[in-house]
């Protein structure tokens, strides 16, 4: 497993336990919520990034 990859899972690990903790709240936030979809979002496009770049060089 490359570091670029155990970076990504890492993070991934990251947003998934803040989502579950949020997810105890009574109310959680909505930016909150939002907040999370769109660090989901941004790793899911650098992960893509990256799969794209290295299908290129190799």
């Amino acid at each position: 497993m490359s570091l670029v990859s155990i970076d990504f899972d890492k993070i991934s690990r990251a947003i998934s336990n803040t989502y579950r903790l949020i997810q105890l709240e009574e109310s959680p936030s909505e930016a909150v919520m939002a907040q999370l979809k769109e660090a989901e979002h941004s790793l899911n496009c650098a992960k893509s990034y990256v799969l794209t770049r290295e299908k290129t060089i190799i």
